[in-house]
């Protein structure tokens, strides 16, 4: 009925209904890090410019309906540093978010390189600049709200899964979790999405979209075949389930950088 009414009232006020898309483009990039030699380089006295590194690319990120990055870089705080244990200054997540970038995915082995309180910090940075982000939660009422991530895209509603083989031996501590690869939890989290969840449309035929960031042992990254997201590293694609919709996916760059999306909100 509130469906009904929506679709009718614009008619009555003469004006034209807003229908639903049926197809988006989805943009998934990474990783987005900070060795010590580009923390150098974007020194400019006491703070850090990034905006010339993104330059040549913004237009390829604003080009997709919704573009998501994995940020492997905590953003720590001071002192900034590079490999093996990851920290970029505040700017970094910034540059990114004016580049183009929608969605940071924040589970990966890097995350806790600044250990807990680093992994903290990078979610409330992000929460300030108002970026989503999934795969680390700095409470379990976060996480408990926010996971799945679902989001409106032209009309399309997409969920988003984000999860890590590992934190390179570092522990989180309370209140922080970290979605670390499980088989059991990820079939569950995809029947939740599909059957129970109701801002997904939840108790219906379990139709729908929501692709998978899985961070493997070698790089993230997202392939597709004509009807599913999947991660295509040897790791994850030897043992994980695959995300699915019931949509078609279409490969939209050679470089699997960009899928586009083909079918209705569920």
């Amino acid at each position: 009925m509130i469906g009904l009414i929506s679709f009718l009232a614009p008619l009555i006020l003469g004006q034209a209904p807003a229908v639903p898309a049926t197809e988006v483009s989805l943009l998934f990039a990474g990783d987005a890090m900070q060795h010590k030699a580009q923390i150098q380089s974007a020194k400019q006295g006491e703070a850090y410019d990034y905006s010339p590194c993104f330059a040549d690319i913004t237009h390829e990120i604003a080009s997709a309906d919704y573009a998501v990055v994995n940020l492997e870089s905590p953003i720590g705080g001071q002192p900034y540093t590079g490999y093996p244990c990851f920290s970029a200054p505040d700017e970094f997540p910034i540059a990114l978010q004016n580049a183009g970038f929608d969605l940071f995915l924040t589970a990966n082995n890097h995350c806790l390189d600044r250990y807990t309180r680093g992994a903290i910090r990078t979610l409330h940075i992000l929460d300030s600049i108002g970026a989503d982000h999934i795969g680390t939660y700095d409470s379990k009422d976060s996480f408990e709200r926010f996971y799945p991530f679902i989001t409106s895209i032209k009309g399309i509603r997409i969920a988003f899964l984000n999860y890590t083989y590992g934190t390179n031996g570092f522990t989180p501590h309370s209140p922080l979790i970290v979605n670390y690869i499980d088989k059991e939890k990820i079939k569950k989290n995809k029947f939740f999405l599909q059957y129970e969840n109701p801002r997904y449309g939840g108790r219906s035929n379990g139709k729908g979209c929501y692709p998978a960031g899985y961070h493997g042992k070698n790089t993230v990254t997202i392939g597709t075949t004509h009807t599913c997201l999947y991660p295509t590293t040897n790791y994850t694609k030897r043992k994980l389930p695959g995300s699915t919709c019931d949509t078609r996916i279409e490969r939209a760059s050679p470089s699997a950088s960009s899928e586009r999306i083909r079918g209705k909100s569920p």
